[in-house]
């Protein structure tokens, strides 16, 4: 990823590229929750997951791109990224395993729609009629996938919770990122995320060491280079995207998790939470669209 080491100074939009990029994003991104959930079911730990992802990343960057780390500890915005991003990505990783692939990966899809209200207000980014009603929509799907409507349905729980607060924070790190890329290199909005997310992951899971046997150890380390992957090309679609598109396009992302959840793993869905999965992603692509 060339682009990766470049300055970023404010490249205009590519429809094309930005496209390309995304597309790399979600192949990475889809792995990397599919193993993911293989890890948690094996007895894996989250937070061993956030550090090895972490390190990883930092050690791919180090040889690769060699970015000015050393910003991610000066630089305010840095380091709200590097903050935000660790904390999303534990809260993901924490809920993936008891919630499932699918259902943990379409809460976090909500974070478009709450990028796009936040744009509104931080971006100057304009809010008409079908982009409320969008919100709306995705709002209300939220509101069934989790169970907080009818009677017949369970009241969301502890990782239902974590997993919302994970898209909520994901929304704000897509804010930075749109402005960050105008000064910053991909590399290093990337490596304040690894950084901060091996300094919250790594003594957390030192703490509760254990040790993997060879196939946990193989799902994680290809999890971590899927990842690593998929954010660094969505750091670099965003490059070329604003907000609201490359939003719509990590969209799918989730309908690729929840078949493979369902194909691999017999995650199943009420017809409630089918539903609101529907609309959360119908809402969430009409409250993106231009």
């Amino acid at each position: 990823m060339g682009g990766a080491n470049a300055g970023g100074a404010g490249a205009a939009e590519d429809p094309r590229r930005g496209a390309a990029w995304m597309a790399l994003s979600l192949a990475g991104f889809t792995a990397n929750s599919l193993l993911l959930k293989g890890f948690a079911d094996a007895g894996g730990d989250a937070w061993l997951a956030l550090a090895v992802r972490s390190g990883g990343g930092l050690v791919v960057l180090a040889v690769w791109f060699a970015p000015d780390l050393g910003r991610c500890l000066r630089h305010p915005p840095l380091i709200a990224r590097g903050v935000l991003g660790g904390l999303s990505t534990a809260c993901f990783y924490l809920s993936i395993g008891p919630l499932g692939a699918g259902k943990a990966t379409l809460i976090g899809t909500t974070w478009p729609a709450f990028a796009a209200l936040a744009a509104v207000f931080l971006l100057g980014e304009p809010l008409g009629a079908g982009r409320a009603a969008g919100i709306a929509l995705a709002l209300a799907g939220l509101a069934l996938l989790t169970g907080t409507t009818g009677a017949a349905l369970t009241a969301p729980g502890l990782w239902e919770a974590v997993g919302l607060a994970g898209a909520v924070m994901a929304a704000a790190v897509i804010l930075f990122i749109r402005q960050l890329v105008r000064t910053e290199s991909s590399a290093t909005i990337f490596g304040a995320q690894c950084v901060y997310g091996l300094l919250l992951g790594g003594p957390v899971a030192a703490w509760g060491w254990r040790g993997l046997s060879p196939a946990d150890a193989a799902m994680l380390i290809l999890a971590t280079l899927a990842a690593i992957a998929g954010q660094l090309a969505m750091t670099e679609g965003f490059r070329h995207l604003s907000v609201a598109t490359g939003g719509a396009l990590q969209l799918l992302t989730p309908l690729a998790v929840t078949a493979g959840g369902v194909l691999w793993f017999g995650e199943a869905f009420a017809p409630a939470q089918a539903a609101g999965a529907a609309l959360i992603l119908a809402g969430t692509f009409t409250a993106l669209r231009r």
